[in-house]
């Protein structure tokens, strides 16, 4: 249904505005957004694998996104002062957090379903994909001793 509505907003406008969509990278858009779902349901269940509660989980998760989306903001921002004189120490900070807190920007690939660019290399795009099936499995194994050790009576 939305490769239909972007098939009629590129015929109802100019070709200036809507050059080129791509199809595959429309899928490719799609799955990264569900792919962000996954990563955030594993983070889910692992806050309720510690956490008994639905609103404390809920906002544990909310709070858990807002910070992994605005990690890349802070990253950029530390990474310009880091060029006018601070301290490096404190641009490792964002990065290593990283590890903790993933970038989901990086799965969002929706522009390039609307950009007639050449198509980015295997490692760019499989990369993060497959960073985020290893995040999903080490957060769902740790999800999975949790549950384990704790009584569910």
């Amino acid at each position: 249904m939305s490769w239909t509505v972007l098939n009629f907003i590129k015929g109802s406008v100019r070709e200036d505005y809507f050059q080129h969509l791509s199809l595959p990278f429309f899928l490719l858009a799609a799955f990264g957004l569900y792919w962000i779902q996954l990563m955030l349901l594993s983070i889910i269940l692992l806050f309720s694998s510690v956490i008994r509660g639905s609103f404390p989980v809920l906002m544990l998760s909310l709070c858990y996104y807002f910070i992994c989306t605005s990690l890349p903001v802070v990253r950029e921002f530390i990474s310009q002062k880091t060029e006018a004189g601070m301290s490096q120490y404190l641009s490792g900070i964002p990065q290593g957090l990283t590890a903790i807190l993933p970038d989901f920007s990086r799965l969002n690939v929706k522009t390039l379903a609307a950009s007639s660019d050449q198509a980015s290399p295997f490692l760019e795009i499989g990369q993060p994909f497959l960073l985020g099936f290893l995040y999903m499995v080490i957060v769902l194994w740790l999800a999975c001793l949790i549950y384990k050790r704790r009584e569910l009576q």
